[in-house]
C-alpha cells in the first residue's frame, strides 16, 4: 500500500494567541505589615477590582459562540466579494435582455436573449457557489433567524431577483408575439428555478454548528485536531482509521474542524459528520457510552456558559 500524505491546514488563529496569565498569578504578593491600610488605598482598591470584572464579562458577552481564524476569515471575504460582482453581471445580463427586447419588439433574433439567460444563469450559479462556499469559512448564527436565513439562502434569493423581472416583462410585453413569450419566458423559468435550487444551502452550517462539532471532538480526544480528505463527506479522529487505508486515498488533510470544513466544502455540519468508526474508537479508549459523551459535552457547554457570566 502505497505511503500517504499528510498536510496540515491548520489556521493562522494560533499564531494570534496571547497567554493571559491567571487570576492567582495576576495578583501582586503584598507582605504582611502591622500598619493598617488607609482608608483611601481600601476604597481605591475596592472600587478598580469591579470595574476591571465588569469589562471582562462585558467582552466576553460580546463573543459568538464560534469565530473563525484570520486566514479563513480573510478568505471568505474574497469569496463573497467575487459572489457580489459575479451576481451584479447576473443582473447585468438580465438588464441587457430586457433592453434587447424592448427595444426590438417581435423583429428579435430568438438565440440572443436565450444566449443571455445563459450568461445570466453562470454568473448567477457562480455566484452562489461563492457565497456557499464563504459561509463554510465564516458561517453566521442562528441568533437571529432572519438574518440567518438571508445570509444562508442569499443565493437562492439573488436567482430570484437575477430572473423574475425579465420573466414579468416577457409575459406582460404587447409587442412580442405568444410563441416569442411562451420560448423566452419558459426557458427563463426554468434557468430562475435551476439556478435557485443550486443556490439554496439545504443544510447550512452556522457558528453553533461548528461550535458543536468541535466541541464533541476535543471531549473525546482532548484536542480540537481532526483528519479528512480533498472530497470525502466525513472527518475522522485518527490517521490510520480504516476508512482512510484505501489505496484510493493519497493524500490526507489535518487540522481543526474548521479547518477541514474550509478546506472540502462536502463535509456535513450535523453530528453524522464524525466518523461513525471513529467515534466508537475513542469511546471504547475513554470506557464511555454515548450517553457519557452526551453529558460531558453538555457539561463542558455549561461550563462555558458560566465562564462567560
Amino acid at each position: 500500500m502505497a505511503e500517504k500524505k499528510i498536510t496540515s491546514v491548520k489556521g493562522e488563529a494560533d499564531k494570534d494567541k496571547v497567554v493571559k496569565p491567571t487570576a492567582s498569578e495576576d495578583k501582586p504578593v503584598r507582605a504582611k505589615s502591622s500598619t493598617a491600610k488607609s482608608d483611601s488605598q481600601e476604597t481605591i482598591e475596592k472600587t478598580e477590582a469591579p470595574k476591571e470584572e465588569v469589562k471582562k464579562a462585558g467582552k466576553e458577552k460580546e463573543e459568538p459562540v464560534w469565530k473563525p481564524s484570520k486566514e479563513n476569515k480573510g478568505k471568505a471575504t474574497q469569496y463573497r466579494i467575487f459572489a457580489a460582482l459575479s451576481w451584479l453581471a447576473a443582473i447585468g445580463a438580465q438588464v441587457a435582455n430586457i433592453v434587447y427586447l424592448r427595444q426590438n419588439g417581435s423583429d428579435i433574433k430568438l438565440w440572443i436573449p436565450l444566449l443571455i439567460i445563459a450568461v445570466d444563469a453562470a454568473f448567477a450559479v457562480l455566484g452562489g457557489f461563492l457565497w456557499k462556499r464563504s459561509n463554510q469559512m465564516d458561517p453566521p448564527s442562528e441568533k437571529n433567524k432572519f438574518l440567518f436565513f438571508m445570509q444562508s439562502q442569499l443565493g437562492m434569493i439573488v436567482a430570484i431577483v437575477a430572473f423574475l423581472p425579465l420573466v414579468v416583462f416577457v409575459f406582460f410585453n404587447k409587442d412580442m408575439d405568444g410563441k416569442q413569450k411562451g420560448i423566452i419566458g419558459g426557458v427563463a423559468v426554468i434557468a430562475m428555478i435551476l439556478v435557485g435550487v443550486a443556490g439554496a444551502d439545504f443544510n447550512p452550517p452556522s457558528q453553533e454548528k461548528y461550535a458543536a462539532q468541535a466541541q464533541v471532538v476535543k471531549t473525546l480526544t482532548d484536542q480540537d485536531l481532526v483528519y479528512g480528505t480533498k472530497s470525502g463527506e466525513k472527518y475522522h479522529l485518527y490517521a490510520d482509521c480504516q476508512y482512510l487505508k484505501s489505496d484510493n486515498v493519497k493524500e490526507l488533510f489535518e487540522g481543526s474542524v474548521e479547518d477541514l470544513h474550509a478546506k472540502n466544502h462536502k463535509i456535513g455540519t450535523g453530528e453524522d459528520a464524525l466518523c461513525s468508526a471513529c467515534k466508537k474508537r475513542a469511546l471504547k479508549a475513554k470506557n464511555w457510552t454515548e450517553d457519557d459523551l452526551n453529558n460531558a459535552v453538555a457539561e463542558a457547554n455549561e461550563a462555558k456558559g458560566s465562564d462567560a457570566k
